[in-house]
C-alpha cells in the first residue's frame, strides 16, 4: 500500500502500479489529477486496477488507513509548515513503514520554493519518530529513505556522510562557476555588439541623407 503525495501527472504512481503495487496518488491541483487520470487510461487493464488518483489537500484530507510506503517526490520544498506536514506523513505511515523523500538541496532560484534544505535538516527530521536508512545525492538533489521506528538508532553526522555531502556541494559549486563563466562570455559578446551600434547609426544617417537627395 503506497501513498504518493503531490503525484502531479501520476508518472511515479503508474510505474509502481505496473509492478503490482497498490498506489493512491493525491495532488491539490485539479489539472494535474486530470492529467494523471488521462495517463492512467493509456495503461493496460492490469495496471489500472492497482492505481487510484484523487484531488486532495494532504493537510486537510482524512485517511481511513495507513500505508506501507509514503512517497514525497519534490514536495517538501513547497511546504511552509514542515512540522505539521511531516508529522502527518509519519502518522499515515505504518510502523516499520518507509517514507521516501527527494528534494533539491542548497540554494535554489525558483520563486515557488518555500525553503532551502541542507543535510542537517533531514537528520533533524528523525525527531518525528523516524530514522534514516539511506541517503543518496543526485547532483543538486538529495534522496532520503526513512523508516518509521523507535527501535533503530538514529543516523548521526559521520565521515561518510560528510564526504558525500562535500562531493555534492563540489558538484553544485562547479555548476555555478560554469554558469558564471558562460554569463561572462555572453556579456563580452553583448558588449561587442553594443559597440557596433554607433557605426550602425552613422550608416542609417547616411542612408537618410541619400534618400532625401535622390529619392
Amino acid at each position: 500500500e503506497i501513498l504518493e503525495i503531490g503525484c502531479s501527472q501520476g508518472i511515479v504512481s503508474i510505474l509502481l502500479g505496473r509492478e503490482g503495487k497498490n498506489v493512491l496518488g493525491i495532488d491539490d491541483s485539479e489539472s494535474s489529477i486530470q492529467e494523471a487520470k488521462n495517463n492512467l487510461k493509456k495503461e493496460e487493464e492490469e495496471t489500472k486496477q492497482f492505481v487510484q488518483f484523487e484531488k486532495g489537500n494532504f493537510f486537510l484530507k482524512e485517511f481511513d488507513r495507513q500505508f506501507d510506503v509514503v512517497v514525497l517526490g519534490e514536495v517538501l520544498e513547497h511546504i511552509s509548515d514542515i512540522y505539521t506536514f511531516f508529522h502527518k506523513v509519519v502518522e499515515v505511515t505504518k510502523d516499520d513503514g518507509t517514507i521516501i523523500v527527494t528534494t533539491p538541496f542548497g540554494i535554489n532560484e525558483f520563486p515557488d520554493y518555500k525553503r532551502t534544505f541542507y543535510l542537517y535538516d533531514f537528520i533533524k527530521y528523525q525527531d518525528f519518530g523516524v530514522v534514516i536508512e539511506d541517503i543518496k545525492f543526485f547532483g543538486k538533489w538529495i534522496g532520503i529513505k526513512y523508516i518509521k521506528s523507535n527501535e533503530i538508532d538514529k543516523v548521526k553526522l559521520n565521515d561518510d556522510l560528510f564526504r558525500s555531502f562535500e562531493k555534492a556541494l563540489k558538484y553544485m559549486e562547479r555548476n555555478y562557476i560554469t554558469k558564471l563563466y558562460q554569463q561572462d562570455k555572453e556579456m563580452e559578446l553583448l558588449k561587442e555588439e553594443l559597440k557596433k551600434i554607433p557605426k550602425l547609426q552613422e550608416e542609417i544617417e547616411k542612408l537618410k541623407v541619400f534618400k532625401e537627395k535622390f529619392i
